[in-house]
């Protein structure tokens, strides 16, 4: 992913996770193996319905739109259109 492409996707919804705030600190400037290391070693951020990320070897804008598809289904199927 170019430097470009990640400024575009940084604050995307599939770029984004929920991770307790102490791991959320310590990843941030992070290479993304590192970040794989830190969230898949504390049972809590690893949690499969929240990091689907973790099983990556690289983050990529296609991992990216990806994720983002995922999390808005995952979204839809929790809160659907009461219309």
């Amino acid at each position: 992913m170019t430097e470009t492409e990640m400024k575009n996707r940084l604050h995307s919804l599939g770029n984004l996770t929920a991770l307790p705030e102490g791991i959320n600190r310590s990843i941030t400037n992070k290479r993304f193996e590192e970040k794989i290391t830190l969230v898949s070693g504390d049972a809590t951020a690893s949690a499969p319905h929240l990091q689907s990320w973790l099983s990556l070897s690289s983050c990529t804008t296609t991992a990216i739109v990806d994720r983002t598809h995922e999390l808005i289904m995952k979204l839809v199927t929790r809160w659907p259109d009461p219309t």
